[in-house]
This record gives C-alpha cells, structure tokens and sequence, in this order.
C-alpha cells in the first residue's frame, strides 16, 4: 500500500453536519474519556488502548469489528476505510461545543488528511506487516512455546500428557501437509511446469516446514527440557531462589522458594503494556471513588505525595492445599503464597488474576514453626531496596513501597501480629477496639477508638513490660516485621477487609436476596426471568 501511495492526492471528508458548534471526538472507555482534537490523535489513542490489553470497537460508522492486536487495527485502517466515505466516526464519540477553541478542530469543516498523516499509518503497518514476514518462523516458534506454556502452567496438563498432544498435532500436520502437496503438484502440471521443477519447489516446501522443524529430533520444543530451556531464554523469567530455613523438630532440613521481587517488577515494566500504563495513570476526579489511589490511606502516604509516579506494590497471602483436604493428608502439604500485583496497573486489568506474580511458597507448618522473621526477612530486605533505592526502569531508579496486603482475616491478622482467635480474645478486629462482647451482643454501631501505628506501639510497649499479659494486649502479639518499612505500617491501615468473606459470604448472601425479592415482588421494577438474563450476559 506504502508503493502505490506516494502519488495518492491529499484526501479531504465531511465527517458530520452538526450546525456551528466545535466537534472533538471522546474515547469511548468510560474509565479513560480521553477528548481528542483531531482524527489522527483519536487513532493513535485507540492504539494505545489495544497496547493495553483492551478490546477495541473500530469508531468509525457501519463497522462493528473490535480489535485486540494493535497491527490488525492499522492494517484494517488502511484496507478498509481509506476513502472518506468510510470514515464518518460514529455520533455518539463525538462532543459539540458551543464556545470555539483554538485548540479544536472543527469537524463541521473540511478536514485534511494530509499525505504525511496517512503516510504514516500506511508506513507503521507495512513495517509492522515486513517484520512479520521476515520473523514469520520466530513467530510462530514464540506462538507454539506460548501455547504448551499455557496447557502446562495455566491447564495444568502434565508434561507427559503435552507430549502425547505435540506428537498428535505433528502427525495431523503430516496428513495435512502431504494433502497439501499432492493438490499443488496436481495443479502445476496442468499449468504445464515439469516435473523436475515441481519435485525442486515442493521439496523447498517441505524442508523449510517450521512446524516439522522446531518439533524435530534436536528441535527446540521437541522435549520437555528444551522447552523449559527455550521458556527461560525467550520469555521473562525470573528464577526462584531455595532459602534454607534450617532443621525443623524432627531434624528435617526446610526451605522455602523465593522469587526476587525486584526483578519481577523490572521484567514487568520492560512489558510494553504496563509500561504505558505506569507512565499514564488514571487522574482521580474529586468526589469519586473508582481506584485505592483516591482514598485518604494511598493520599496521605509520604512517598505517593513525594512520587506521584511511585511503583504501588499490591502483596497477597493466602494458604491453599494441594491434595485432598480430608483424611490424613489434611493440613500436612498446605501451602503459604505470597503474591505481588503492580498497583500502577489499570483496574480493569488488575482485577483479572493473570497479573498476579508469585513471590514466595511455603508449607504453613514450616511457616508455623520457624515464624515471620525466617520466612519474610528476605522479602523485606528487599522491599527496603525499593523503598531506598528503587528498580531499574528506562535509564533511571524509580522507588516504590507497599501500598496495601491482602488476604483473608485469619491471614491478615497472621501478618500483622494480631491475635487469630476471632471467637474468645477480647478484641479480635484490626481497624479498631471493639470489644468481642460488644460485638455479640449488637453494639456494632457505636465508635470505638481506632487503631493507628501509635497505639499499636503503645500496645507493644505494654506488652513488653508485661509479660504476665498471657503474650498478647488489646489483641496484639507481636510487631509486625513489614512494620520495619518506611512507608507502610499493618495500621495504616494497611491490610485491607476480605470482601470475599465479610460481605459476599455474609450479609451480601443473605441481604442481596431479600432485596431483589423485594424489587420483583412488592416494587416490580423487573422479573426473576429478566434479572436472570441480564447476569447471563455479564462479562
């Protein structure tokens, strides 16, 4: 397209008659509502949001496709809405002002689509479009690797059950392969071509098949070990690091799995997606909720005030099993994991669980048994080091901390130190000293004094110089050792409630229901028919 067009005239278009206000296009994701003043800037912002992981609507009129792959969008671009008549952008992305700007464009005039505009864009997808072709192998040798990585880690398939699919795959691919070139031979000789010439060009054919190739006796995914060899040198990997923990009360050697957060976060950033979101963010809008970073706790964190363009580091613990819970086998191969999310991540794509990188694995017993210091020491001697000094991003440092951890109530109080007992101790909440009776007996609606990083000290200091206090005080047994950060303390608060279980298995279960019976049977704002196929459509 990029040869025919250096003699292609400059195009000009009417995009809509709307009287003699001053038109400006809108992004269309709610979250983002981006004005744009001219076509160009509008397209390459809908670029941008492909980069992102977003499924992008084409803008202009009588097209429906949606886009995920950025080359696809400018390929579809210039194929199929180059002449004007194709690009009347849909109404309702558009804005009408009143007021003229001399910073708009007005959309009721005549707009130029200069030569160097559509130069561009016909330039950026034939280089896209030539480097395909010439990396067509290593594209589709990535695509293979990425697609056994995603059997083995995502559908847990076993090694030797991916092995048994490549082979059949490669033996269908043969069949396919030799159907293939008994049509192409039949079809050159009737176009009269010898048959040392078709013997030459399907023998080109079939030695050049990069799906035989890299599936080949010493061939890059051909085994197991060489495709675990060819993950770690093609893709962003990180390796665990085994730290011994020492011997534990039957004289077994322990240690647990450590992966370097670091050096995580760095591999992250080098994502070309996240990168564009961390040096993007969402601005807040006074007033309105939509993200952590517009409550009071992430506004009046010092290094967030001091670094707007801080890495907000989201921790995660929880303990899962990994065989059957019930019998003997009950609690003896529970597993502690610790799991990292960028905090400067977009909401819509930090709540998919694909972002969640793994930090840490430990048996709960060996957690149990050698404590918080052994275990999480290296973890935050590290987060020191993004605190102090930062990770490498783009040439320069770039400092973080923590900005919240999650996990489930008998977990998050684990972290901070705070007693686990939620049905004897006197005060089993984190945020506040409520009293356990009070609780019981329905005096939930009173206040009761917080609990801040002063009191917690306070506690603390009680604690110490009391040790007849049966080892805990206002529900607190020891400090935290995430405390020893600058920037974050487990009071904060920093430790989150557990929607999962405080609402969505309490009174969410219970009230939610009443509440549509209430709509559908008193109100009759809707049916039980409708609302049923109004979840079914959720995405």
């Amino acid at each position: 397209m990029t040869r025919h067009h250096q003699n292609h005239r400059v195009e000009k278009f009417r995009s809509f008659d709307i009287s003699d206000n001053i038109t400006v296009v809108q992004c269309p994701f709610s979250f983002c509502a981006k004005i744009s003043q001219n076509l160009k800037d509008f397209l390459q912002h809908l670029k941008a949001h492909i980069v992102q992981g977003n499924e992008v609507l084409y803008p202009f009129e009588g097209c429906s496709l949606t886009f995920r792959v950025k080359s696809s969008f400018s390929s579809h671009l210039t194929r199929n809405h180059k002449a004007c008549s194709n690009r009347r952008v849909h109404s309702d992305l558009l804005i009408h002002e009143s007021e003229p700007d001399t910073h708009n464009q007005n959309f009721n005039q005549e707009i130029d689509i200069d030569e160097v505009t559509l130069n561009n864009l016909h330039i950026d997808n034939s280089e896209q479009e030539n480097e395909v072709e010439e990396n067509l192998s290593e594209l589709l040798l990535k695509n293979l690797a990425l697609f056994y990585l995603k059997l083995t880690a995502k559908h847990h398939m076993p090694a030797t059950t991916v092995q048994m699919v490549i082979c059949e795959i490669q033996a269908m691919h043969g069949l396919s392969r030799n159907c293939m070139k008994q049509h192409i031979e039949k079809k050159m000789k009737e176009k009269l071509i010898s048959d040392t010439d078709i013997n030459d060009i399907t023998e080109e054919f079939s030695a050049n098949d990069i799906f035989d190739t890299v599936h080949a006796d010493k061939g890059p995914l051909s085994t197991e070990y060489r495709r675990k060899q060819f993950y770690k040198e093609n893709f962003s990997y990180v390796n665990p690091i085994a730290i011994c923990l020492g011997h534990d009360k039957d004289n077994i050697k322990r240690h647990f799995e450590y992966v370097p957060v670091i050096e995580t976060i760095e591999n992250l950033l080098k994502d070309s997606s996240v990168k564009e979101q961390f040096q993007n963010p969402l601005p807040s809008q006074e007033g309105v909720l939509r993200d952590f970073m517009d409550g009071c706790v992430a506004k009046q964190n010092l290094l967030f005030i001091e670094l707007p363009n801080a890495i907000k580091i989201i921790l995660y613990q929880d303990s899962f099993e990994v065989v059957n819970p019930l019998g003997s086998a009950k609690k003896k191969h529970k597993i502690l994991g610790v799991y990292l999310t960028l905090g400067n991540i977009y909401p819509q794509n930090r709540s998919k669980i694909d972002q969640m990188q793994l930090v840490l694995l430990i048996r709960e017993v060996d957690f149990k048994y050698f404590g918080q210091e052994a275990v999480f020491r290296v973890l935050v001697k590290d987060l020191k080091k993004i605190e102090e000094t930062g990770v490498h991003f783009e040439n320069e440092y770039v400092r973080g901390t923590v900005a919240m951890f999650l996990g489930d109530n008998l977990g998050s109080h684990c972290i901070a130190g705070f007693v686990e007992n939620f049905s004897s101790c006197v005060y089993i909440c984190r945020f506040c000293l409520m009293e356990l009776e009070a609780f019981i007996s329905g005096n939930i609606y009173n206040i009761y004094p917080q609990r801040s990083p002063e009191n917690y000290k306070e506690d603390l200091a009680e604690l110490e110089k009391n040790p007849v206090l049966n080892n805990y005080h206002d529900g607190i047994k020891f400090d935290s050792i995430f405390n020893e950060l600058e920037y974050y303390h487990v009071c904060s608060p920093g430790l989150p409630p557990c929607l999962g279980h405080d609402l969505f298995e309490g009174v969410v279960h219970y009230d939610l229901a009443l509440f549509i019976k209430y709509m559908v049977k008193d109100k009759k704002f809707f049916t039980y028919p409708y609302i049923n196929q109004r979840i079914a459509t959720f995405k």
